[in-house]
């Protein structure tokens, strides 16, 4: 017996006749006659050197063994549609793989529904997510929201974060007189992103971090002080949790964060797709 000979055309006729109730309503939904649709199966028992159907009245039903074989060839016959509509998708243009690269301060939350609605709308791409790693080598990125500015037609500019320095409400920060000046945060833990220079440079005794949630954990575990993004914190502030630390100066900064497109995928449908749905993530969720 050769099997490689019982093709997926056969199958899909069998499963038809099962799903329509009939040759006859087979060969309609198949546009095919009636004849062609028996002679199909027919050959496929021929091959298989099995009886697949067997007469009811003037009904059709499965035998045992229809039964067996066909129950596997829906999981085959659905492969292989998922492969016909993946070479499709690729035939148009779309990508295998989207990696988006994320700045460490950038908050989650304001790229939820742009992934969502993403992952909703491109089903056969892949998104691969790198969040707040300094090492990564950018080259082999698509999407990159960053803080580096660049004047060309692929980088558009995001909502600016706004970070205010808060510790838990235990901290004993928050037992010294105020306003805090900048020396006496010196003998205190600050937990610091790597993407972030000014925090970089800023502290004297740091944890690093690669995100602004990781951070967030931290200060939340009152084993460090930090700044971290206003909408990240707020619920907690106005819970008492956390408190912003009354500092003499510095207590607010901004900054600026960017859309880049890489060159190599900026004309990908995938890739414009993703980022305009960013760039509306990020407006909604900033109002």
């Amino acid at each position: 017996m050769s099997l490689h000979k019982a093709n997926l055309d056969a199958w899909h006729v069998l499963q038809t006749v099962i799903d329509e109730g009939g040759f006859a309503q087979a060969a309609n939904q198949l546009q095919r006659s009636q004849s062609a649709v028996s002679y199909s199966i027919g050959k496929l028992e021929e091959q298989l050197q099995l009886e697949l159907l067997t007469m009811q009245g003037r009904r059709a039903v499965l035998t045992e063994a229809g039964q067996l074989l066909l129950a596997r060839a829906r999981y085959l016959l659905a492969d292989y549609h998922h492969l016909v509509d993946y070479a499709d998708h690729l035939q148009q243009g779309h990508s295998t793989e989207i990696r988006l690269w994320i700045d460490g301060l950038y908050p989650l939350q304001r790229l939820q529904q742009a992934i969502l609605a993403f992952q909703k709308q491109s089903t056969q791409t892949r998104l691969s997510i790198v969040h707040g790693c300094t090492n990564t080598n950018f080259d082999e990125m698509d999407i990159v929201i960053h803080r580096q500015q660049r004047f060309d037609k692929n980088q558009q500019p995001l909502d600016v974060v706004e970070l205010v320095a808060v510790a838990h409400n235990n901290h004993p920060l928050l037992k010294l007189d105020v306003p805090i000046e900048r020396p006496s945060l010196a003998p205190f833990n600050q937990v610091v992103l790597e993407s972030d220079p000014q925090q970089q440079e800023n502290a004297q005794q740091n944890w690093s971090v690669t995100s602004a949630q990781q951070a967030k954990e931290y200060v939340m575990l009152g084993l460090a002080y930090g700044w971290l993004p206003k909408d990240m914190v707020e619920n907690e502030i106005k819970s008492g949790i956390l408190e912003a630390l009354p500092l003499a100066d510095g207590q607010n900064y901004q900054v600026s964060l960017y859309l880049q497109l890489l060159d190599k995928t900026s004309g990908n449908k995938d890739v414009q797709t993703l980022s305009q749905l960013i760039e509306q993530s990020d407006k909604i969720n900033t109002v």
